[in-house]
């Protein structure tokens, strides 16, 4: 469910891109279960925000349906897009997409690691490439707060993470490589 929403979420949101902004508006999504998510509910969505968005001053909450609600808020800095997709906060999973990244990080990176173990002298260079599916390509502010963290130790000399809704969109995490 977090996928598909997110995703025709994202692309709702990309209608609403314009290329002379001075802010960001950045946009958090919090849902629960149980959701129907037909083509219905995202002409709602949809609908919802057109109607709402020139209301728009610093922050704004719409309640699409009881177990949807979304915010908007004009960010102080001018990020790469007009809108973006800040959170998407699943009450029934946790959310909060940056701490949930990490917290996979510190358990995927390990078992990685031991599944390349035999081919560690192979290679000068081993990288690992994940495919975000919690994040979906994280923002300027997201990474940041992702390398603000302690950093993983690893073997891997890069750790990269690729949005499954555009695989230009890479983000390097920084990481304490070991030997």
């Amino acid at each position: 469910m977090h996928f598909k929403l997110v995703q025709k979420f994202t692309n709702i949101l990309k209608e609403f891109e314009i290329d002379d902004y001075d802010q960001t508006i950045i946009v958090s999504v919090s849902y629960g279960r149980p959701l129907k998510l037909n083509s219905r509910f995202f002409k709602q969505i949809k609908e919802e925000i057109q109607t709402h968005f020139p209301l728009l001053n610093k922050e704004l909450s719409i309640q699409i349906h009881i177990n949807l609600e979304i915010r908007l808020w004009r960010s102080d800095q001018k990020l790469n897009k007009s809108i973006i997709l800040g959170t998407a906060k699943d009450y029934d999973s946790g959310g909060f997409i940056v701490s949930e990244i990490y917290k996979n990080l510190k358990l995927i990176i390990p078992e990685k690691e031991e599944k390349i173990k035999k081919y560690h002298s192979d290679f000068k260079e081993r990288w690992l490439v994940l495919v975000d599916y919690i994040g979906y390509g994280l923002d300027t502010i997201d990474i940041q707060q992702l390398n603000s963290v302690p950093k993983i130790k690893t073997i891997f000399y890069k750790v990269i993470l690729v949005s499954p809704l555009d695989i230009t969109r890479v983000v390097e995490v920084e990481i304490e490589q070991c030997l």
